[in-house]
């Protein structure tokens, strides 16, 4: 043996080794199936080194025979899934002309492994003497060869395909398409050798393995480059998955039920449960949660009755109670999907914290009860206003007819003022409840801060020490002075609970000009002359975090049942809605204070309001009152009466409609409350007004802001009065209208 028959056999060799390896890859990774072509691939072209060794090293005529039939088997085997192999690896199907020439060539191989000698009959031996003095054996064969021809045919026309597939390649990867059709051509010129060894009975050696060899490192480098390609684009895939889990709202979570622990978790899992990324591949879902959940099981059966869920049905969606290392516990809802793995038994979990759903659900159920309260509320005051109405009137009467010295003035007196108390406690109930009927007046804050400083004094308690600074001569703003006290009880109720062991509250007023633009809270105070109300106190200050989220509704640093959160939400609502501004300036551990800032009106722009006296108040007009609430509508009737008016009364709108109708007399004003059954006196009013052109109305309701509102009559604010009233003070009024022009 020389070098030929060495060489070959180290090539043999290592295609073996190159076989084994590849199969290897193809079992422990994805097995993809071209490295599972490749591996047979290369085994084979194995094979054909090994009877082509056999072949030009053969002593005898028998031994060549079987090199030479074993040989055109396996080569033709070779050839087939070549054609696949470079299909497989430039990711161009071969199409119908490769599968037919697949089957034609399994066939052939087929009839030659049964044998049928397809390239003759060998008849003898002969040998050549190389230069380097190795002798190769030549065969020498009979002329019964009539398939040799269309065999070469065949495999020439695979090679063909071969080299078409590696040009369609060009487009997708230009480097594979030039090694293929290069590797293509050089085999095609290698096997003209063979060719003319088997056709014409030439006495050439069988060195025709080179055709297959130097497929062998070109597809292996292109395997192992589109190898790494795919490797690149699936790390690329897993990196996208990987980032669309990541930054998932949601923390994610997989479970290994075989060792009872989770194995993958994303980042937002360790934010949630407080554990670091190590720690937490170690825990169980019974390690973070409570012992008992919200339904009153067992954490430990609820987990394993839904984890068996998840698995037997796939999917699993509930809500549970998580735990957090610090101990908070977490409300959840979680979704479970059971993952395809042959090996073991994978749960992946979906887990949302639902607290700040949950909150906003106890936020609405607040906000209902809340509405429930307003409506009661409501209620309430139209008849209780009805009733004081009635109280108020009655007082009057009575002072007006009892002797300056008559010691029972100061009975009916303490009555009324009783009256005035119950009229104040109503509108801080609707307050309270945001029902109230707005009603701005041009007022001095000095002297609200004087009203509300007696209440202030037993709402905060003894522990805590009150400082009023006013400022001399005050300052005039044009507001609801009932809202405006109500916001001193907010922010002076605030301060109280920030002050659990005592300390200073201090209410002062100043007068403050701005001559530019000043941001504050969020908002834009633009330059003016401002009235500023400062309530400050030495409590326990408030976190940046708290400060920027004080003033939205609902929120609450109190423990549960101990805050609505409305408090400073109303107030600044009632600034904003007053014109006016406010601002907040705190830092933990050294107090709070709230600026209120309120346009100034200048004394000269304030209009004085007029007491009504009774020669104003007197007149010999007709008027027609209308008003449901019979105490209601005989108290003011005799009022008028007393002072000079007419009055016809009815107690609806329809009686009303009748009256009119029926006696078609002369009416100066229609004097009617708002709500009442069947028709609302705003329904009546444009009813008279169709008939009677330029009739003056005055409406007159116990009933809140938005039910005003529903009945079409706040706009109509300079001819209304809200309950209740004093008799001189209805008398004014209807003068008033009656002298407008």
């Amino acid at each position: 043996m020389g070098p030929i028959v060495y060489g070959n056999i180290v090539i043999e060799g290592m295609l073996a080794f190159a076989a084994l390896h590849y199969f290897l890859l193809w079992w422990r990774s994805r097995r993809e199936r071209v490295l599972l072509i490749f591996s047979i691939f290369a085994a084979i072209v194995s094979v054909v080194i090994a009877v082509t060794v056999s072949l030009i090293a053969a002593d005898s005529i028998g031994g060549a025979q079987r090199a030479l039939d074993l040989r055109t088997t396996f080569g033709i085997l070779a050839y087939t899934l070549l054609l696949w192999l470079v299909s497989e690896i430039a990711s161009v199907r071969p199409g119908r002309l490769g599968k037919g020439l697949t089957v034609t060539a399994l066939v052939v191989a087929i009839i030659s492994a049964f044998g049928v000698r397809i390239t003759g009959t060998v008849t003898g031996l002969g040998q050549i003497q190389l230069p380097w003095g190795e002798a190769l054996s030549v065969v020498q064969r009979d002329s019964s060869a009539y398939l040799t021809g269309p065999v070469y045919t065949l495999l020439l026309s695979v090679q063909g395909l071969a080299l078409y597939i590696g040009w369609r390649a060009w487009r997708r990867d230009r480097l594979a398409s030039m090694l293929i059709v290069l590797t293509g051509i050089v085999t095609v010129l290698s096997t003209i050798p063979p060719v003319l060894a088997d056709v014409w009975r030439l006495p050439i050696p069988y060195f025709g393995i080179f055709q297959f060899v130097v497929w062998v490192p070109v597809l292996s480098v292109l395997l192992s480059r589109e190898h790494a390609r795919r490797d690149e684009r699936l790390a690329a895939t897993q990196h996208r998955y990987r980032t669309l889990i990541e930054t998932a709202p949601e923390a994610i979570v997989v479970m290994d039920l075989g060792l009872g622990r989770f194995i993958e978790h994303n980042q937002k899992a360790v934010d949630m449960f407080g554990w670091s990324a190590e720690e937490l591949v170690t825990k169980s879902p019974i390690d973070i949660s409570p012992e008992f959940q919200a339904d009153g099981r067992r954490s430990v059966d609820a987990a394993a009755a839904y984890l068996h869920q998840a698995v037997v049905d796939g999917t699993a969606f509930f809500d549970w109670t998580h735990r957090s290392r610090a101990g908070r516990d977490i409300p959840c809802e979680i979704r479970l999907a059971r993952l395809p793995d042959p090996s073991r038994i994978l749960v992946r979990g979906s887990i949302a914290d639902i607290s700040d759903r949950l909150q906003l659900e106890a936020q609405l159920r607040q906000a209902q009860k809340m509405e429930a309260i307003g409506q009661l509320a409501g209620g309430v005051a139209h008849d209780f206003n009805n009733l004081l109405t009635v109280i108020a009137g009655y007082c009057g009467i009575l002072l007006d007819r009892l002797p300056p010295a008559d010691p029972l003035r100061s009975d009916v007196r303490a009555i009324a003022d009783a009256g005035h108390r119950a009229a104040s406690l109503t509108q801080r109930l609707l307050a309270f409840s945001r029902r109230a009927v707005l009603t701005p007046k041009v007022i001095d804050v000095n002297s609200v801060v004087r009203e509300t400083e007696h209440i202030l004094r037993r709402l905060i308690g003894e522990d805590i020490l009150l400082s009023v600074a006013l400022l001399p001569g005050g300052g005039l703003v044009k507001v609801d002075p009932g809202h405006l006290g109500q916001v001193l009880i907010n922010l002076a109720v605030n301060a109280r609970d920030a002050l659990p062991s005592g300390g200073g509250l201090t209410i002062r007023t100043e007068r403050v000009d701005v001559s530019a633009p000043v941001s504050m809270s969020g908002q834009t105070m633009p330059a003016g002359r401002y009235v500023r109300l400062v309530v400050s106190d030495t409590g326990h200050g408030m976190s940046p975090e708290v400060k920027g989220r004080i003033f939205e509704p609902f929120f609450t640093t109190k423990g549960v049942g101990k805050g609505t959160g409305l408090g400073l939400a109303v107030v600044h609502g009632f600034v904003k809605q007053s014109g006016g501004y406010i601002d907040v300036d705190s830092e933990e551990g050294r107090g709070a204070t709230f600026s209120i800032s309120l346009p100034l009106i200048d004394e000269a722009d304030a209009v004085a309001p007029t007491t009504p006296a009774d020669v104003g108040a007197r007149g010999a007009e007709t008027i027609l009152l209308v008003e449901d609430e019979e105490a209601v509508r005989h108290l003011l009737a005799r009022g008028l009466r007393n002072y000079g008016f007419t009055v016809m009364t009815a107690r609806d709108g329809a009686e009303a409609l009748r009256l009119v109708h029926d006696r078609t007399p002369h009416i100066d004003l229609l004097a009617t409350d708002v709500v009442m059954p069947n028709m609302s006196g705003r329904d009546l009013a444009d009813r008279l007004r169709k008939e009677r052109s330029g009739l003056k109305v005055l409406f007159m309701s116990g009933y809140t802001d938005d039910t005003l509102l529903r009945h079409g009559v706040y706009e109509a604010r300079e001819a209304f009065l809200h309950k209740p009233f004093a008799l001189q003070a209805f008398a004014s009024k209807v003068r008033q209208i009656l002298d407008q022009e």
